[in-house]
């Protein structure tokens, strides 16, 4: 008597397959690796959101949408890297986070802009 062939939906991708052992939850390992990816991205994304949650802007106090507020590395400090950078881990994420202020959109651009040459010429149309 043949083996019996179960068709699961692949948990990554939802296309169709034989799983032969019924608890295969993947139609290959690039899905399995895709997914494994996804849920460490997600837990690192949920971290940071955790982090901005109670946070606002260290310049002018906006917290209206916790989402958007960016990080800012201090001058003084080492940049190692970008906060949202996907190669990342977490404890790496949490190190580079304590070099940072949050700030909102506009204080982020403002306080970049006048860090520039750019602020010269403005300066200069007034």
């Amino acid at each position: 008597m043949p083996p019996l062939v179960f068709f699961k939906e692949c948990e990554y991708c939802r296309k169709s397959f034989k799983a032969k052992p019924k608890n295969k939850k993947f139609c290959n390992t690039n899905c399995k690796d895709a997914n494994k990816s996804k849920k460490n991205r997600d837990t690192k994304i949920k971290f940071v959101l955790n982090y901005k949650k109670d946070k606002k802007c260290f310049k002018c106090g906006w917290n209206d949408f916790f989402p958007v507020l960016e990080f800012h590395h201090d001058k003084e400090k080492e940049i190692s890297f970008l906060v949202y950078s996907p190669t990342n881990n977490l404890d790496l994420i949490k190190k580079e986070i304590k070099k940072c202020v949050l700030l909102c959109p506009n204080c982020h651009k403002i306080l970049h802009f006048k860090e520039r040459k750019i602020n010269e010429v403005y300066e200069n149309l007034k």
